[in-house]
């Protein structure tokens, strides 16, 4: 994966960045691309809740390393990510690796919350884009709003937390408490 542009609020910018989208030329590497984008996460000391958008082929990724999927999915779990996934079929079969493009894909939506399409028509891709667009800017507005509370368990505690409650002074309101920070 590569940035076109920086995460940012300048339209210009994005745009400029759009315009920079091209196809690549050979296999595509899904997963790769994945695992990749979830270690630049890792390494951001942002204070935020990422969203991966990804449009892939059913070409590539004919060989997947287990322990890569593993690693990705650990730093989903450290630091809670959702991802989107697009997956075009051109019609020409699916190619090397399509089987294990269209598991990942559905794997790591799921997990964490995202969406997953299998299309064959690559105007769809547009209007996917679109849609998804306007629920992740949604879900960004919800989630600044959003307070950070950590809790710690008593000394000598232990077991699974399934509960936690909170109180507020007005006028502030708690609503929708989570404990991986999506707001759905």
């Amino acid at each position: 994966p590569r940035f076109l542009a920086r995460a940012t609020t300048d339209r210009a910018a994005m745009q400029k960045g759009l315009d920079l989208l091209a196809t690549d030329s050979g296999a595509g590497r899904f997963a790769e691309s994945l695992n990749e984008a979830t270690q630049r996460i890792e390494k951001d000391k942002g204070d935020y809740f990422p969203v991966i958008i990804t449009v892939g082929t059913m070409a590539g990724d004919a060989n997947v390393r287990e322990s890569d999927i593993n690693s990705m999915n650990k730093r989903l779990e450290a630091r809670p990510t959702t991802v989107h996934v697009i997956l075009y079929n051109n019609g020409s079969g699916s190619g090397s690796g399509g089987a294990n493009q269209t598991q990942i894909g559905i794997s790591v939506s799921k997990y964490t919350g995202g969406k997953f399409e299998s299309i064959n028509s690559a105007q769809r891709i547009q209007s996917l884009l679109s849609e998804w667009g306007k629920e992740v800017s949604t879900m960004v507005e919800r989630q600044s709003h959003q307070f950070r509370v950590t809790a710690d368990r008593p000394a000598g505690a232990s077991g699974a937390i399934d509960k936690i409650s909170m109180g507020a002074k007005p006028p502030l309101v708690i609503a929708g408490l989570s404990f991986d920070g999506r707001i759905r």
